[in-house]
């Protein structure tokens, strides 16, 4: 069957005459085991005489051609049994063959982890519209487009650097996550300990609310993995853009930001990271960004801007606030920009993503 397959093939023709040549002889080693020397005279007498009439093109598959029945005559004559010595010398050579040939060395290569790990991702990073990274307490925004294309590309390029070692592994869970990089629904999440020298996933599947955690690599390039969180990558989230001159707002940060289009209305909950008090100013206005780059106002045109006396926040304090969109026409989806009034006058404001359909 082989043959007939690989019929082109020059070693499976020497394979196949090999084969027929160690039949012949394991056939003449069976039959005079155990013959006389007269015996055996008689049985090379008659291969001899069978070589003698046997046509030409037998030669093919037998071996009676002149120098075949000269290597087995003189393969009968020398036949000794194998003594012990030899079976178990030729048992052991077999064994270590077997182990030297079988069996898989540990593999000690490092390789790029990116496309290993992606593949078990419920959602992959890079068809992300937003991701976020951790770096200890700070979180930081990346946005799959315009202003962020750029630093979301060079997020997945840092992942697809990683660079670790198969055979080196851990899964000590008391290690704790201090980097990480994670999907906006937090299915996905990558992590990093303290010193950037391990990495593990942490996948969570809704559908049946498991967490699976993945073996922890190590890592070959770990100042390059320090490097790359201690530049501050993204837009650091709740982070307020506040005018240049404008000072009031130092400090305050934006914890939570909720759209609800059915019911109508932002709420934001306000975080004072500062050291002081802060005026919360109460007049706010919604901003789209549109192709030219430019962000106009949504409020109709008849609406007048909501203004008042702002609200004390002291330091350390939280205040949740709630904001109506009736008077916008806001879009299904875009960049916007919430703005912080006080006297008609920009001091701060909130960028946001938004897709939701009505």
């Amino acid at each position: 069957m082989i043959l007939t397959i690989h019929w082109y093939n020059i070693f499976v023709w020497e394979a196949y005459f090999l084969f027929h040549k160690d039949i012949e002889c394991f056939c003449d080693e069976k039959v005079v085991q155990n013959y006389q020397n007269d015996q055996k005279k008689s049985y090379l007498d008659t291969l001899l005489a069978c070589s003698i009439h046997q046509k030409t093109f037998m030669h093919f598959t037998c071996g009676f051609s002149q120098s075949e029945v000269k290597k087995r005559v003189e393969n009968i004559i020398h036949h000794r049994k194998p003594t012990v010595f030899i079976l178990v010398l030729s048992v052991l050579l077999c064994v270590v063959v077997a182990c030297l040939c079988m069996t898989q060395q540990p593999d000690t290569r490092w390789y790029p982890i990116y496309e290993e790990i992606s593949s078990k991702f419920p959602e992959r990073i890079e068809q992300q519209y937003k991701i976020y990274l951790r770096n200890n307490d700070e979180f930081y925004m990346i946005e799959n487009y315009e202003d962020g294309k750029k630093e979301f590309n060079e997020c997945i390029d840092f992942l697809k650097e990683i660079i670790v070692k198969p055979n080196a592994m851990t899964n000590d869970k008391t290690i704790e996550s201090k980097f990480q990089i994670r999907t906006e629904s937090k299915t996905t999440m990558i992590h990093f300990n303290e010193d950037c020298t391990l990495v593990w996933v942490e996948s969570y599947d809704p559908s049946n609310e498991t967490t699976i955690y993945s073996d922890m690599y190590q890592i070959k390039n770990a100042s390059h993995i320090q490097e790359y969180f201690q530049k501050e990558p993204g837009q650091l989230c709740g982070n307020i853009f506040i005018p240049e001159g404008q000072n009031n707002l130092a400090g305050l940060k934006v914890e939570s930001f909720e759209l609800d289009r059915y019911e109508k209305y932002i709420g934001v909950t306000w975080l004072n990271t500062s050291d002081h008090t802060i005026a919360v100013p109460c007049g706010y206005d919604l901003l789209k960004k549109y192709d030219d780059g430019t962000y106009k106002s949504l409020k109709h045109p008849n609406a007048t801007l909501p203004d008042g006396e702002p609200t004390l926040l002291e330091a350390g304090e939280r205040l949740r606030s709630t904001y109506s969109i009736e008077n916008f026409d806001l879009p299904s989806e875009g960049h916007f920009k919430f703005v912080i009034l006080q006297d008609n006058k920009v001091v701060g404001y909130y960028k946001f993503f938004d897709s939701t359909k009505d």
